[in-house]
């Protein structure tokens, strides 16, 4: 019955491998600070153009985009 703690072992290793070792977190946006997304969409934005509040900070870009009504 060797075979089965051989083939656990073997199967747990690509987990093992694959986790990262250091994890690096994405910066802060220099936006002005928000709550919600709409503090971030400014009233002459294009339909549609949604800016993400990230962190209480608005993102500079808009990163997506909505169906106009």
């Amino acid at each position: 019955m060797r075979v089965l703690p051989t083939f656990l072992l073997l199967a747990t290793v690509p987990f093992a491998t694959a986790c990262p070792r250091e994890v690096t977190e994405p910066m802060r946006p220099d936006g002005r600070p928000c709550v919600i997304d709409e503090d971030c969409t400014p009233p002459g934005a294009a339909c549609g153009l949604v800016f993400a509040c990230v962190d209480e900070r608005c993102e500079e870009d808009s990163s997506r985009a909505e169906p106009c009504e």
